[in-house]
């Protein structure tokens, strides 16, 4: 079919189907970022056929020009995430775009508005998990020339150009899987006082441990003790100023996230700030260590996992405390502690793992100073077997060691 201007497409091009075909071979929309931890309400859907994550609201912000949609795109965090853009009319940049109009054509997934359109059956008159779809024209982020744009109508499914002074809607897309984005889930301690020499753990996902993680405070590069796991991470802080409060960044070569907790601002009340490991092993006896700030230490402080009360080893102190738990898959979900004062949810469900998972996860890229034979990850030096990146000991920091016993 022929390209045309998109205002030409919205005056004078019918609506042509009320829904689109989907293709036989087209892989299901996967849920991302839920509103609520743990929940199915999620603020976004990662596409394995476009290997991309849509937003689930598709009009966020309106209509605009193209400039100022792109910009909006650029600085959108949505669900804790950023990096996100507008979708591509020329995924594999070589110069073409591929018109989708009627579906089964050859390179589509090229146009990625027009593939979710005619190979996805996403429209919306059947918008599936989407919200706010409108019969409109949507800007894509690839440009025409220096003065228009592509875009895509979803009255119609057609792609077009116009100029990219006219106002029509954005949809923001993220490259890959948001679930594999990097993020801080906690810090603790979450504050210190200016001259203080401390060591700060950071809590969180999809960190590295060969060394490509880097860690800032308020902007400032930080020396990283130690990359101990996928999910903790811990930064010995020397003569701590003022310059150091606010957010924690950690960056990957995979990504970079963001730290909700500003560290150097005193926190009051009732918090949970971190929970370690994140992902402890079904069938295994594992402590579960968990910061925050006013723990009771009297015997009055319950903790509960996804709604199961729980063996409370010690409330150490009023900023963290030790659970001792059998790993099963029921505990997966919310933890939350109670105190006479209130209650409080951390901000990521615990999610339980079985063995199997574990080791083939660490298999699949042994980290340093480790091999594997027949799927049991080992010590080189040694040749001894070493369960999961969660149970590797930790070295003693101010005086406070973490570690976990491998024979339960």
């Amino acid at each position: 079919m022929q390209l045309f201007r998109l205002l030409v497409v919205l005056c004078c091009v019918p609506f042509i189907l009320s829904t689109a075909p989907v293709q036989a071979d087209v892989l299901p929309l996967e849920g991302r970022l839920p509103e609520t931890p743990g929940g199915s309400d999620y603020q976004a859907y990662y596409d394995p056929n476009l290997n991309i994550t849509w937003a689930a609201n598709a009009n966020i912000n309106g209509i605009d020009n193209w400039d100022n949609q792109n910009t909006w795109a650029a600085s959108l965090t949505l669900g804790g995430v950023t990096g996100w853009r507008l979708p591509s009319a020329d995924a594999n940049d070589d110069g073409m775009v591929v018109d989708c109009f009627g579906g089964g054509v050859a390179g589509c997934a090229d146009n990625e508005m027009g593939h979710l359109y005619w190979e996805e059956g996403i429209t919306p008159f059947t918008p599936g998990p989407f919200s706010s779809l409108t019969s409109y024209a949507y800007w894509s982020g690839t440009e025409y020339d220096s003065f228009s744009a592509w875009g895509f109508s979803f009255n119609a499914g057609v792609t077009g150009w116009d100029s990219k002074f006219f106002s029509f809607y954005a949809w923001p897309v993220f490259d890959g899987d948001v679930d594999q984005q990097v993020a801080i889930t906690g810090i603790w301690p979450a504050d210190a006082n200016i001259g203080d020499n401390v060591s700060v753990f950071i809590f969180g996902k999809n960190f590295t441990t060969d060394n490509s993680t880097e860690v800032y405070f308020n902007g400032i590069r930080q020396y990283l003790v130690a990359p101990v796991s996928e999910d903790m991470l811990i930064v010995r802080l020397v003569s701590v100023t003022s310059s150091l409060f606010g957010p924690v960044t950690v960056t990957t070569p995979s990504g970079t996230g963001v730290s909700s907790t500003q560290f150097g601002i005193p926190l009051t009340g009732l918090n949970l700030t971190g929970v370690w490991p994140g992902s402890p092993e079904i069938g295994e006896w594992t402590s579960i260590f968990l910061f925050g700030t006013e723990f009771t230490t009297d015997g009055t402080t319950e903790v509960y996992f996804n709604g199961v009360r729980q063996f409370l080893v010690a409330p150490v102190s009023s900023e963290m405390l030790i659970v001792r738990v059998l790993g099963d898959a029921s505990l997966s979900g919310l933890v939350t502690i109670v105190t006479p004062s209130g209650s409080v949810n951390s901000a990521e469900p615990l999610i339980f793992v079985s063995s199997a998972t574990v080791c083939d996860l660490q298999c699949s890229t042994p980290p340093p100073g480790k091999f594997c034979i027949a799927g049991q990850l080992r010590d080189t030096e040694n040749n001894q077997p070493v369960l999961s990146d969660s149970l590797i000991e930790i070295a003693i920091y101010d005086g406070l060691a973490f570690a976990q016993n491998p024979t339960g």
